[in-house]
C-alpha cells in the first residue's frame, strides 16, 4: 500500500472514528499463467528471497498442525486516499497478511478469512 501514497502519510486526527474493520471470507485464486500447486511453489521459490521461503514454510507448517493465525489485513482505497493516496475508492491493498496468504495456497487452502479496513458507512 505505501507505494499508492503520493508523498508523507496526512496522518487525520479523525481516521480511527471514520473506518471499521470488518471480517470476510475470501478466495485465493491462482493466475491463469499457473497451472498447478507445483508449478506455483517453483514461481514462489524464483521469485523470493531463501529467508522469505523459509518463512511462508514455517508458517505453512503452523498451519498443518492446525495453529491459529490472525487474518491478513487490507486496506480500501476510500480509506487509504484520507492518508494521502491517490487510487480509486475501490480498490484494496494489503497491509498485512502476503507470507500467510501464500502459506495457505502452499497447503492447498483457497478460501480464508481476511479483515478489511473500510469507511464506515452509515446504515
Amino acid at each position: 500500500f505505501k507505494y499508492k501514497l503520493e508523498k508523507s502519510i496526512k496522518w487525520n486526527n479523525y481516521f480511527w472514528g471514520k473506518v471499521e474493520i470488518v471480517n470476510y471470507k475470501a478466495t485465493i485464486c491462482f493466475s491463469k499463467k499457473i497451472n498447478s500447486l507445483d508449478e506455483f511453489e517453483n514461481e514462489l521459490n524464483k521469485s523470493f528471497t531463501l529467508k522469505r521461503i523459509k518463512k511462508i514454510s514455517d508458517i505453512k507448517k503452523m498451519l498443518n498442525k492446525n495453529v491459529k493465525l490472525d487474518f491478513p489485513l487490507f486496506i480500501s482505497g476510500d480509506c487509504l486516499n484520507i492518508l494521502g493516496g491517490n487510487t480509486s475508492n475501490n480498490s484494496l491493498y494489503m497491509l498485512d497478511g502476503s507470507r500467510r496468504c501464500l502459506a495457505y495456497v502452499l497447503n492447498d487452502i483457497n478460501e480464508i478469512n481476511i479483515y478489511l479496513m473500510t469507511l464506515k458507512h452509515n446504515k
